[in-house]
């Protein structure tokens, strides 16, 4: 999918790589953001679970 995506850009120079490594970033982001809250959620099941009302 993502070869199919950018191949036509690359072709070009740099300009398709740069677009890649963009799009690569946000996605790190993202991907940091998420494990950001499951960590948060688990933290909070196991402070739950380790100190009851």
């Amino acid at each position: 999918f993502t070869s199919v995506l950018y191949k036509p850009r690359a072709r070009r120079g740099r300009g398709g790589y740069a677009q890649m490594n963009r799009h690569m970033q946000e996605l790190q982001r993202q991907i940091a953001e998420l494990t950001g809250e499951v960590t948060r959620l688990r933290r909070r099941h196991a402070n739950g679970d380790a100190n009851p009302d």
